[in-house]
């Protein structure tokens, strides 16, 4: 028998009108969902907004500079077993709105520092979890659970009416942090939490972001904020957006799912990395130190300043096409895909998720959820430019291929975000083992040790002046035919699948 599930509204203090609580609910989660890309943006941005207001500076913000001020001033930021540093974002409403600490957006950011590279990854907020003293509830329910334990045991009657006390807010964040550890398998060495005033204030300072919207975009029941509905309107192309468009553009819920607002919500984060680090905002010294202000009134984190400023350096010497971002969702076809929709009947009606393997009665396997964490934080570069693979069915059992085989190849690899393509390696050509054939010395060793991640094999380099592919296999070349066509289709590799096949697909 699983937990009963703890509903957002059981979180929250009782109004009343139930439609005023519903349309209220809605902003708050639609609003956080951007609020938690502030937050990730932040914590790349804040050191350079910091570093221009301690410093007074009113120059061009040389690179040089920027760099020798990190190296001198700054302090080595904690980092994990990978040597990493991963830093869990968190979006609240904040204290003047209902379900002010419902964490509707959870990110984890991920900092590579052996190389420039980050990768953020969202957390939707109703994957459900178990968790002792806690009980069952969606993910978005921890912090404020957490909140009422340290309430009750500091004496804390009410968090809307009273300033809440910062070890209050301290033990939520660790509560949430212990268990986005848990499901991620990642240690997490920074939090940061923000408000969602913060967003509003940061993009009108910039002057707007830019967007390109891909399609028309309308939401016909978007809150007016007087308990009703309005329509809003986004045509599709660049768009420079202000602070409220922005907001709406990353809240509205009825016209796609919440992975789609979380990967908008990608989307604006990175047009804010863009537009802060460009030379008119750099330039700009009374203009960093507004936007200075207007993060700090808005985040609680537990980055030191020093620390902020090691970032510094870092964040001037990352290249944008090494950020990657992904989100854990219900879709096997993209990356992230490890989720499915639990059986509401099994919550008390409500619409949870959870992670492929786990069941109403064990909601905690985190295997596959741990299993895309390591290989997309280990990799960002590889998410953020994926490869392009045909998967070929090589294998050869009574005189008749294994049904299936490549399709079920294919499948592990679509998942992590990588191109696949499947079908049958020709007739005639029978492979004792799995091998990857890429086109080139470069490839084989940029991807190998990641592909092999997914399926284990051989790695060859294809080359049409060697007898790359074994005759006793391909007697007629029809294989090396195939590859050496296949080598001008722009594929990274060709993989094919063998008969030892029964090693890793079940």
């Amino acid at each position: 028998m699983s937990e009963p599930v703890v509903t957002n509204e059981q979180h929250e203090p009782e109004i009343s009108s139930l439609k005023k609580r519903r349309l209220l609910t809605m902003e708050v989660t639609r609003t956080s969902l951007i609020v938690a890309g502030i937050g990730a943006a932040f914590v790349l941005l804040l050191l350079i907004t910091a570093y221009s207001f301690l410093r007074g500076m009113s120059f061009n913000f040389p690179a040089m500079i920027v760099e020798n001020v990190s190296n001198v001033f700054g302090q080595q930021l904690r980092v994990d077993s990978n040597g990493d540093t991963n830093i869990l974002v968190v979006g609240v409403g904040g204290e003047k709105h209902e379900g002010p600490y419902l964490t509707d957006s959870i990110m984890l950011v991920n900092i590579k520092n052996k190389e420039p590279a980050v990768g953020m990854l969202s957390i939707p907020r109703d994957l459900y979890v178990s968790v002792p003293g806690l009980g069952g509830t969606k993910i978005n329910g921890i912090y404020t659970l957490a909140m009422k334990a340290a309430m009750a045991r500091t004496g804390q009657v009410n968090a809307n009416t009273e300033e809440v006390l910062p070890e209050v807010h301290g033990e939520a964040m660790d509560a949430l942090k212990d268990v986005v550890e848990r499901v991620t398998g990642m240690e997490i060495q920074y939090t940061v939490r923000i408000d969602f005033q913060g967003v509003i204030d940061i993009v009108d300072l910039l002057g707007g972001i830019d967007v390109d919207v891909p399609v028309n975009f309308i939401d016909r029941e978007y809150p007016d904020n007087n308990y009703g509905y309005t329509t809003f309107f986004l045509r599709a192309g660049k768009q420079t957006l202000d602070g409220e468009t922005a907001l709406k553009y990353a809240r509205s819920r009825h016209s796609t799912s919440d992975f789609d607002r979380a990967k908008r919500q990608q989307m604006i984060i990175k047009a804010l990395l863009d537009k802060l680090v460009s030379k008119d905002i750099l330039a700009n010294p009374s203009q960093l130190r507004r936007i200075y202000l207007s993060i700090s009134n808005n985040v609680s984190t537990d980055i030191s300043w020093r620390e902020i400023l090691r970032l510094a350096g870092y964040a001037n010497k990352l290249p944008r096409e090494n950020m990657a971002s992904a989100v854990l969702s219900d879709d096997p076809t993209q990356p992230g895909g490890v989720l499915y929709n639990g059986d509401r009947a099994s919550f008390g009606g409500a619409a949870v998720l959870l992670p492929n393997g786990a069941t109403g009665a064990n909601p905690n396997y985190y295997k596959n959820i741990q299993s895309f964490t390591y290989m997309f934080f280990q990799n960002p570069q590889f998410f953020a430019h994926p490869p392009k693979v045909l998967v070929l069915n090589g294998t050869m059992q009574n005189g008749r291929r294994v049904s299936g085989i490549a399709s079920l190849a294919s499948g592990l690899f679509g998942t992590y975000g990588i191109q696949v393509e499947s079908g049958n390696a020709p007739s005639g050509v029978a492979l004792p083992e799995t091998t990857f054939f890429y086109f080139s010395e470069e490839e084989m060793k940029k991807n190998s040790e990641n592909f092999q991640l997914f399926v284990p094999g051989q790695n060859r380099v294809w080359s049409s002046n060697t007898a790359t592919v074994d005759r006793t296999t391909d007697p007629e070349g029809k294989l090396a035919a195939m590859l050496e066509e296949l080598s001008l289709d722009g594929y990274t590799a060709v993989l094919v699948v063998g008969n030892d096949y029964s090693q890793y697909l079940k």
